[in-house]
């Protein structure tokens, strides 16, 4: 048998054993579960952050070895908080969520957007069925990082008719060229109740919507050489109409070679090539 100042100092010390192998421990507690504290924020389950009714924070992962894990993790969490919402949005650099008639006015959508390696972005839109939601969507989009990381702020997504039939599209801008007034987008639209990507549509820089004419107008500038470019879409193509180049002379300012959807050129005055510019373009060059 112990002495009782025997005893109590045994059961101090078991005390003291206790607390340091409950500090040791890599496990805590988050919700109803246990996890390693090593591990990454997405191992908590979402019921588990649905039950709080909270969202993680970012910064709670570690960047470095985590950094586009947390994204997912943190993308998942709030839409688990805020799909119910009737209209959500969520815009910062890298990621964007969108909750509401974002297509249609009769069905709800859900649009999540984030970024997943150093060069790519995963993109996935998701159909609302009474309290369930399935993925209708899903695709990759590589992108190219620039000067500030411009191509990929908050703005990176818009939604914008872009076949001209009163339905919402997507456009994702995946880079600024080095110039700095030539953006590149992927576009998708949003047909029979399905999105589907426009195939070569990257190839377009800065593309302007005109409703009037139902046409897509880009305009490249590279020194003192012009391109002009009328596209439409079909279906999920994108069809060019016409393509319009003015070169000027190297010898003789006032000359310049117009070559029309690639066709031999033909010399003129630069009075003359202004008449081929689209006229879309025109009141631009009134005075040059």
């Amino acid at each position: 048998m112990l002495k009782k100042k025997n005893r109590s100092n045994y059961f101090f010390f078991l005390c003291l054993i206790s607390v340091f192998l409950w500090g040791c421990s890599e496990e805590e507690k988050v919700g109803n579960k246990k996890i390693l504290k090593k591990t990454p924020i997405e191992v908590v389950q979402k019921q588990d952050i649905k039950k709080q009714n909270k969202v993680v924070d970012i910064k709670e992962v570690e960047k470095d070895t985590f950094a586009f894990v947390s994204q997912q993790h943190f993308v998942d969490s709030l839409f688990q908080v805020n799909g119910r919402k009737q209209e959500y949005e969520y815009k910062e650099i890298g990621t964007q969520i969108f909750i509401g008639n974002i297509f249609t006015k009769n069905q709800k959508h859900a649009l999540l957007r984030y970024q997943n390696t150093d060069t790519t972005s995963l993109l996935t839109v998701l159909k609302n069925r009474k309290e369930k939601w399935d993925t209708v969507f899903h695709s990759t989009i590589e992108f190219q990082h620039t000067f500030g990381d411009f191509s990929q702020n908050e703005e990176s997504v818009q939604f914008q008719d872009i076949n001209f039939d009163g339905i919402q599209d997507v456009l994702i801008r995946k880079e600024i060229l080095p110039m700095g007034s030539i953006a590149l987008y992927e576009a998708f639209v949003y047909q029979n109740n399905q999105l589907k990507e426009v195939q070569e549509f990257e190839k377009i820089g800065t593309p302007n919507f005109d409703e009037n004419t139902k046409k897509i107008y880009t305009q490249f500038i590279s020194g003192s050489q012009l391109s002009f470019s009328i596209s439409k879409i079909e279906k999920d193509q994108l069809i060019e109409l016409q393509n319009v180049q003015i070169i000027p002379e190297y010898k003789n300012d006032s000359t310049v070679e117009v070559i029309i959807n690639g066709n031999k050129g033909e010399w003129m005055t630069w009075e003359e090539a202004k008449k081929h510019i689209p006229a879309y373009y025109q009141e631009g060059y009134e005075d040059m």
